[in-house]
């Protein structure tokens, strides 16, 4: 029989710990990329169920317009400054011929309407920053006066057409 000395010993295969660091490393940063991609296209897809939601309060406000009777009123008695949130639409709106019910998360929608009623604004919270605020405004009629300007100026200066 024919023995090897220690010296011949076929070395251990297997992976060194700085190996097994260096895995453990990439498939860390991989699983981060991953899942910052799944939360923005999650993100993007809140806001887009929020630009539904909104164009179908806008369609039950212009038919509440066209029927004469201007804008509801924006729920804030004697306050035509700050508006209110989209809830509190005034005058029966809700549950109404214009509209059932409201979207579930009627508070991240701010409602003003001017005090002749012929112009409002609806201001929407998307998760979308843009810069400065996570709101964005849509406004309907002549203006400049939506009922709530200075409001609009600090938190909704942006057009929800640059966000949706």
């Amino acid at each position: 029989m024919y023995f090897k000395k220690n010296s011949d010993k076929v070395k251990n295969c297997g992976f060194t710990l700085i190996e097994l660091l260096v895995v453990i490393a990439i498939i860390g940063v991989l699983i981060a990329i991953v899942v910052t991609a799944l939360d923005q296209s999650r993100m993007k897809g809140r806001d887009g169920a929020r630009k539904t939601q909104i164009n179908e309060v806008l369609k039950a406000l212009e038919l509440h317009y066209s029927d004469g009777s201007g804008y509801p009123d924006d729920g804030t008695p004697g306050d035509n400054t700050v508006g209110d949130i989209l809830s509190n639409i005034g005058s029966g709106f809700i549950g109404g011929p214009y509209i059932r019910r409201l979207p579930d998360e009627s508070n991240l929608y701010q409602y003003c309407v001017s005090a002749d009623r012929k112009s409002m604004l609806i201001a929407v919270n998307t998760e979308q920053d843009k810069g400065g605020s996570n709101y964005c405004s849509i406004v309907r009629g002549a203006g400049p006066d939506y009922g709530c300007t200075a409001w609009r100026s600090a938190y909704a200066a942006d057009p929800c057409s640059r966000r949706f």
